[in-house]
């Protein structure tokens, strides 16, 4: 719990450019572009809106702070964890009914800890 909010702090640390203690769209497009992934990544203004859950999380210059950032992060990586849930219970209901319930157990245990994680972080 604790390192994953000392990550998602340096990500804002990394992000905030001008340590002005939010971040602007601008800010936020080019510390991701800047990032060393192939291919590059890309981050438009809809990304952005979609980030800050339709500027919901941003400030009246639509900046984020750094509380609404760890917000934000904290809702992606939530969604993450039941897209990723969802996507293995598909899985197991291809399977056989014996081979399916090992199957799934086994899947859960990386998917729970984290829900467990982002629920008492978010609620």
């Amino acid at each position: 719990e604790e390192q994953l909010v000392y990550m998602i702090d340096r990500m804002y640390e990394y992000l905030d450019i001008d340590a002005s203690g939010s971040i602007s769209f601008e800010e936020m497009k080019s510390g991701l572009e800047k990032l060393p992934m192939e291919p590059a990544l890309r981050f438009t203004h809809e990304d952005y809106e979609e980030f800050t859950r339709n500027y919901t999380y941003a400030d009246e210059q639509g900046d984020i702070t750094k509380a609404n950032f760890m917000d934000c992060m904290l809702l992606e990586m939530k969604g993450f964890a039941f897209r990723c849930a969802s996507h293995q219970l598909d899985q197991a209901q291809k399977l056989e009914k014996e081979e399916a319930t090992g199957w799934l157990a086994s899947k859960v245990r990386f998917v729970c800890p984290f829900g467990l994680l982002a629920k008492r972080l978010l609620f």
